[in-house]
């Protein structure tokens, strides 16, 4: 049993924080399946699929890039089980706008490129004024000074670069990306997700994104429907 996606609104779902990201899982399969256990390893829901196809003795499909963790669920320990699932990779492309965004998330930092860090998170304001999305949040998130601080972290134009201490900064609010401190850190994280991205023929570094499928956020139930 896992869910969708994290919470709505604000700063989760269309984001790349931890609010936007984490979902719970619980699997149960007994007798493979130690009952009771709390896993700390880095899973994503695309790990499944491998998983499944160890489970039932299959070799995965070539183009899978996720991991399995059977290992981890046969193991009898609590906590990191394995060692070697040390960060998580992310990625949004398109919601009710385009929002080209990815991640690297390790035990200690989240490290986001926005590749079109002009594009305001305020472009789902149609949805969220809808009947169908009416979200009170956003009401009163529009009463807020469009150059205040909140407003700008809810609902304005992202950073190109962000880089957030999740210990520290459990719910990733203060950018420290263009801290001289925090530098090499910043670099080191960006070309491993570079190094990723490229692994997996990303579109946004491969340089064909304009190729990715897309429909303008602006779009009727009529016209949805056709």
């Amino acid at each position: 049993m896992t869910g969708d996606n994290g919470m709505p609104f604000p700063r989760a779902k269309i984001t790349l924080y931890d609010l936007g990201t984490k979902v719970p899982l619980v699997i149960r399969w007994p007798p493979r399946i130690q009952k009771g256990r709390v896993v700390d390893d880095f899973v994503t829901l695309s790990d499944l699929a491998p998983t499944l196809l160890e489970a039932a003795n299959l070799e995965p499909i070539e183009q899978m890039s996720a991991t399995s963790f059977l290992n981890t669920l046969e193991a009898t320990e609590n906590g990191l089980i394995n060692d070697a699932r040390t960060r998580v990779f992310t990625g949004i492309e398109l919601h009710c706008g385009r929002f080209p965004i990815r991640s690297i998330r390790t035990t200690e930092y989240l490290y986001v490129r926005n590749f079109e860090p002009d594009r305001s998170v305020a472009l789902c304001r149609d949805y969220w004024e809808s009947d169908s999305g009416h979200s009170p949040t956003w009401l009163s998130v529009k009463l807020l000074p469009k150059n205040s601080k909140m407003y700008q972290r809810i609902a304005g134009q992202r950073a190109r670069e962000e880089l957030y201490d999740i210990r520290r900064d459990k719910y990733q609010l203060n950018n420290l990306a263009l801290e001289p401190e925090f530098e090499s850190i910043r670099t080191d994280l960006w070309l491993e997700l570079q190094t990723k991205l490229q692994e997996t023929k990303d579109p946004r570094i491969e340089g064909n994104h304009e190729e990715i499928f897309y429909i303008p956020h602006a779009i009727n139930e009529q016209n949805r429907n056709n």
